[in-house]
């Protein structure tokens, strides 16, 4: 019996797909800022891709088309390509700035049109999701070993290859299932709302004298309150079988966001391509690991595991073999969640997965890590050394203990996670029924 090269097209350009979109959505908190064009900041970049590429799957799910879909992945992905070698060959401030944002906005389209077109389908879902969290989390050991800026060229080569076949093998009878009504109503203005938290925290913390500023830590903390009551805002409006997958990324991004820190810096003990490698296979078996058996509470251990370790030893692991183990323990457990809490519509999981993207940059920033320089915590003696002023202020005191206390807000986070998605109602509303 011949074997369709239909589901294999498919997967291959989900899984390339969604590899290109993580690691160019990455490339954003881990590059540094060009010139002083607003838009071009690491931070706002981060935001900019995300309702690019809610956009894009509400478009498409409403079309229909997976052969479209295939297309527009494609032609994104082409879009990349250009855009990775202007980047990548010191521009200068204006043509970087304009290559930077036309990536990130080429970035959030990929992950949408990719999302639109793998879903619906468990094979291309899987390899989708290992694809865009691997991409992240490799992306900056990839940059390390001399990589280029944004993407790979040869995975954008591939990419493009791959969405044509599958454009070319789509079968016009199995079309994207359409979302109902409730749920664009639902994604769109998260989307929008996640994005104005981000740029306007990014807009404030890119002033001179925002990180010394004593209102630093109210700020940051009354942000993660705002994500958090966002997050269940959205969880308590979305069908029963979507509602898990938002607080699931969230806790992705959380349990991420120590490695994401540690990574920023060049590794001394350890090769790069090391740490490529145990991301990808953690995230293969994490994510193959609960296409045979949902092990939901399992991976918000292993993700609870990383920052709950830098809440008790912050100075362990930054590097050397400690480090590929916490990525490893991160891949397995971000599989193990993603996979065991698939949504059932696509605007639902790309919102998820552009959301984790860009609430892990912003999680970064909390360990240190700025714009692709890593931050490690500092001595007690430098931290606790009295101002001039002979003064010692409430954010000074904060100050030894920040590390500390950014772990444990992604611990706490992480439990929130557990326990909404524990609690997620069981009836379906009306509204949120699929559509006939």
């Amino acid at each position: 019996m011949p074997v369709s090269s239909r589901p294999l097209s498919a997967a291959l350009g989900a899984l390339s797909g969604g590899t290109l979109a993580g690691m160019a959505t990455a490339d954003s908190h881990i590059h540094r800022t060009i010139g002083h064009f607003w838009l071009a900041e690491p931070l706002i970049r981060a935001g900019l891709g995300l309702p690019f590429a809610i956009t894009a799957t509400v478009l498409l799910a409403r079309a229909g088309s997976r052969r479209t879909a295939w297309f527009v992945v494609a032609a994104s992905a082409a879009v990349l390509a250009p855009v990775t070698w202007v980047a990548g060959h010191d521009p200068t401030e204006g043509v970087g700035a304009a290559a930077l944002i036309a990536g990130s906005v080429a970035a959030g389209v990929l992950l949408g049109s990719a999302v639109a077109a793998a879903w619906g389908e468990p094979p291309t879902q899987s390899a989708l999701a290992i694809g865009a969290v691997a991409g992240a989390l490799i992306a900056q050991p990839w940059l390390l070993s001399g990589g280029t800026v944004l993407a790979p060229t040869w995975l954008t080569i591939v990419t493009i290859l791959a969405a044509i076949a599958g454009a070319a093998t789509a079968d016009s009878a199995f079309r994207i299932p359409r979302p109902n009504p409730a749920t664009v109503q639902l994604v769109l203005p998260a989307a929008a709302a996640l994005t104005i938290l981000i740029w306007l925290y990014g807009a404030w913390s890119s002033t001179a004298g925002a990180r010394s500023s004593r209102v630093m830590p109210a700020v940051a903390l009354f942000g993660l309150v705002l994500v958090v009551l966002g997050t269940e805002w959205a969880r308590r409006l979305a069908a029963p079988s979507d509602g898990g997958f938002l607080p699931a990324t969230l806790a992705v991004a959380a349990g991420a966001s120590p490695v994401l820190a540690a990574a920023a810096g060049p590794p001394q003990r350890i090769s790069a391509e090391w740490l490529i490698a145990v991301g990808i296979v953690a995230v293969v078996i994490g994510v193959r690991a609960a296409s045979v058996r949902p092990l939901l509470s399992v991976g918000l251990g292993l993700l609870a595991l990383v920052p709950l370790a830098g809440l008790l030893l912050p100075e362990t692991g930054q590097d050397g073999p400690l480090l590929a183990i916490r990525i490893a323990v991160v891949g397995v457990g971000a599989g193990l969640t993603i996979a065991s809490t698939f949504p059932s519509q696509a605007p639902v999981a790309a919102l998820g997965f552009a959301g984790a993207g860009a609430l892990a940059t912003l999680f970064t920033l909390l360990f240190g890590s700025r714009f692709g320089t890593t931050d490690r915590p500092p001595s007690y003696t430098q931290l606790t050394a009295s101002p001039p002023s002979g003064i010692v202020e409430w954010h000074l005191l904060l100050e030894p203990h920040r590390y500390r206390i950014a772990a444990l807000a992604m611990v706490l986070i992480i439990g929130y996670a557990g326990v909404a998605i524990i609690r997620r109602p069981r009836h379906v509303p009306n509204a949120l029924r699929p559509t006939e």
